[in-house]
């Protein structure tokens, strides 16, 4: 599993969550949300959990704790949780 992609996955997810309505739309946000838990669905158990770990390993390296806290329960609120 590639950590740059995730990474670039990861906030680009928490950019739609934390951005403002002027900026984004909250109902494009969410779509766009589901749209990329839709896609990681489609990923095997194997690569479910890389991903698993790879985001994992993102979020502990976090420092801001409002960015660490959205990591941290990413892939359990994208649904891709067994």
């Amino acid at each position: 599993m590639n950590e740059v992609l995730v990474r670039t996955i990861m906030n680009f997810l928490h950019f739609l969550d934390s951005c403002d309505e002027d900026v984004l739309d909250d109902d494009q946000a969410v779509s766009l949300q589901e749209e990329i838990a839709a896609i990681l669905s489609e990923l095997g158990a194997k690569d479910r959990t890389q991903l698993s770990k790879v985001m994992s390993s993102v979020a502990k390296a976090e420092t801001d704790t409002g960015r660490k806290a959205s990591f941290s329960s990413m892939f359990e609120n994208l649904g891709l949780a067994d």
